[in-house]
């Protein structure tokens, strides 16, 4: 995909942290500095471990107050959005595979890359 964006003339980077406690704390934060700086985020989700693979989403937004995030899920009917709570996200934001190489388990984010 950030190739594909890239020939749109977009600049986006793709991060990944590790599937634990520590690694949905330091995801969410940085999927919330980039939403804060008004940039979206792709994430992948996986529902179910034995599924194979997962698929992606755009976080359009977090509720400080409530800890919830605003997705919009293109798998949904139109208009697709859905609401996350943070211990939801903290169990199906996972990925393997997302990149070639990638068979460990993983929180992929892509955003934007900063100028």
């Amino acid at each position: 995909m950030v190739s594909v964006v890239g020939k749109f003339g977009q600049n986006w980077k793709i991060e990944s942290f590790p599937n634990t406690q520590d690694g949905f704390a330091a995801a969410k934060a940085a999927a919330i500095k980039e939403l804060r700086s008004e940039r979206l985020v792709i994430i992948d989700i996986l529902y179910d471990d034995t599924s194979s693979s997962a698929h992606s989403v755009v976080v359009c937004g977090h509720a400080t107050e409530t800890g919830e995030f605003l997705v919009r899920d293109p798998a949904l009917p139109f208009l697709g959005f859905q609401v996350f709570s943070e211990e939801q996200l903290r169990l199906i934001w996972r990925s393997r595979g997302f990149a070639p190489i990638n068979s460990t388990m993983l929180r992929p984010m892509m955003s934007a890359k900063t100028p």
